[in-house]
């Protein structure tokens, strides 16, 4: 059930063709109650009854967008009761399209709460540090080892290559990370820039003014 507008309908006609980003956002932000079904073994149950949560979960989350979603065992470790609007059979389903339809604050309360939630911790940049800090804690000194022996690290002048190899571990990054990734990862940063950080986006940002010429 959708709210968008006579552009998003043209679109929606996609001819059988992919759905790009960009229109899957705006088809998740123009639909009042999107339905998020996981897939199951069993093409006779509507709820599957799994385990695993979908990346579409954490996909109209981020975009703020409501969804109604079946009952994962895992979503608890994930997001809060209050956070997520489920159901976990057809019956359960109908009573909560009819809720939902009839409360847009109730909506608007939840998926912002699930969008906070995914963007505090539910993001790319959390799962890298996530699958980083397990590599460190498995092989310990692996980053230290690293940092000693990387060319780029090496050639700069000891104050600031101590900054750059703390900045590196702070954003979780290996000290064979190129500029550009670790441009994007100082920019998904929340807080106060530091001089280095600020150093680093204004060097990005010449360099797309003047390098090229």
């Amino acid at each position: 059930d959708w709210d968008g507008d006579e552009l998003l309908a043209k679109r929606l006609q996609l001819g059988g063709r992919r759905v790009d980003t960009d229109e899957c956002v705006n088809i998740f932000n123009a639909t009042r109650i999107n339905l998020n079904l996981h897939s199951g073994v069993d093409p006779t149950r509507l709820v599957s009854g799994g385990d695993f949560v979908n990346p579409r979960t954490f996909e109209l989350a981020a975009c703020g967008a409501f969804q109604l979603v079946d009952e994962r065992t895992l979503l608890p470790e994930l997001f809060a009761p209050d956070e997520l609007a489920t159901f976990d059979n057809l019956e359960g389903l109908r009573t909560a399209i009819g809720h939902y339809l009839a409360h847009p604050d109730e909506r608007d309360i939840l998926a912002a709460k699930a969008r906070a939630r995914v963007l505090s911790e539910h993001t790319y940049v959390h799962r890298m540090r996530a699958l980083l800090d397990f590599v460190t804690e498995r092989l310990p000194g692996i980053t230290a080892r690293a940092a000693t022996t990387h060319p780029a690290l090496a050639e700069l002048p000891p104050e600031l290559r101590k900054e750059m190899t703390e900045l590196l571990a702070r954003l979780g990054l290996p000290p064979d990370t190129g500029f550009d990734d670790v441009v994007v990862a100082v920019r998904a940063q929340e807080g106060v820039l530091s001089e280095l950080d600020t150093a680093i986006l204004f060097l990005d940002e010449w360099r797309k003014q003047y390098a090229g010429r």
